[in-house]
């Protein structure tokens, strides 16, 4: 499958729809609600993980309780959970459907490339690598493998063959990898460049999906932009995706580079919520992004779920449970790690996205 993830989709038809999307429906009932954050904010992260097996998560807290405690282990668990849950929705999927969604799911053959990367850079062991990734996308069955590589050049060898392996090829050019930023950029740059590539223009469902992608694009252009400027690195043209729908050159510019209040203009001239822009000015002031890349997120959650109801019969209900699952994680993981490191509750409130 890892050759057609780059290719293009045809999106008129050929798939089960109506089926995925009710099972989808199905899982998001099963999402935890807003009312359960609270409660879980009241308990220590060891009492999180007990609670956490005695809902949805009982079988990945089980696997992994003899190795794990702690933040570590409701950290481990969602990871499982979410590769789990990923897996199973493109396992519902036939026909063109299915290659859609395993065409989004590729972020996380690009995030897992990325992990094994960072772990053979830093000397981690394979199974220390192996349980950082998440087991979907198409590589999901070859983690394990790769993981046991013995150096970067043995992964790039061993990923010739697929579109992953063509942009670390082309990245490193048969020299050593010592820039591994450059290599990230590369691989997000190929995910986001060929998932917009792939949405045929034609009918309402297809125009919504690729607004949707390009809406994606803008926020993770956002949350970058914002991250340069707090930490004085003026040259963000490595760092920019192409192909966003609103955030262009001359927006990146002056995020980087220009005054507050510049920055300020610019927010507030995107078609983003008050909520983002006055993020963006708790994010100046405090010189922290956390604040601004909350508000991007919950936006683009926002999104998902305007464009699921926009076109119901497509894609985009998929997309909007792949991003509501993965915000899930996040916020279990956010409130176990700042449970067991002391941070104060309306710290880690300020990072969750409910």
């Amino acid at each position: 499958m890892a050759s057609r993830l780059f290719g293009k989709l045809g999106m008129g038809g050929g798939g089960n729809y109506a089926y995925v999307n009710a099972r989808v429906r199905a899982k998001k009932a099963a999402l935890l609600p807003p009312e359960e954050y609270p409660k879980l904010l009241a308990r220590d992260a060891s009492e999180i993980a007990r609670h956490l097996q005695e809902g949805t998560y009982k079988a990945e807290i089980d696997e992994l309780a003899a190795r794990y405690r702690g933040a570590e282990l409701v950290e481990r668990a969602t990871r499982l959970k979410l590769g789990r849950a990923y897996s199973q929705i493109l396992g519902f999927a036939t026909g063109e459907l299915q290659l859609m969604i395993a065409q989004y799911l590729a972020r996380y053959d690009a995030y897992n490339v990325k992990t094994i990367l960072r772990g053979k850079f830093a000397g981690a062991r394979p199974e220390e690598i192996l349980a950082e990734t998440i087991p979907t996308g198409s590589l999901a069955p070859r983690l394990e493998e790769l993981c046991r590589l013995d150096s970067i050049e043995a992964v790039v060898e061993a990923l010739s063959g697929t579109p992953w392996g063509k942009v670390l090829q082309a990245q490193t050019e048969g020299r050593q990898v010592s820039n591994l930023v450059a290599v990230e950029n590369a691989l997000d740059r190929a995910y986001y460049e060929s998932l917009v590539k792939s949405i045929p223009a034609n009918g309402a469902a297809n125009r919504a999906f690729l607004d949707w992608a390009r809406n994606e694009i803008d926020v993770v252009n956002l949350k970058t932009l914002f991250r340069l400027r707090f930490a004085g690195v003026s040259d963000w043209e490595p760092y920019f995706l192409g192909e966003g729908r609103e955030v262009g050159r001359d927006t990146a510019q002056r995020i980087v580079r220009g005054s507050d209040d510049e920055v300020l203009q610019e927010i507030s001239g995107l078609s983003v919520g008050a909520h983002v822009a006055d993020a963006a000015r708790a994010s100046l002031a405090q010189g922290n992004v956390n604040p601004i890349a909350t508000a991007l997120d919950k936006e683009l959650i926002r999104d998902a779920s305007d464009f699921s109801h926009r076109a119901p019969l497509s894609v985009l209900p998929v997309v909007d449970f792949i991003l509501r699952k993965k915000i899930e994680a996040d916020n279990l993981r956010a409130i176990a790690y700042g449970k067991q490191t002391g941070l104060p509750q309306s710290t880690i409130e300020e990072l969750l996205n409910l």
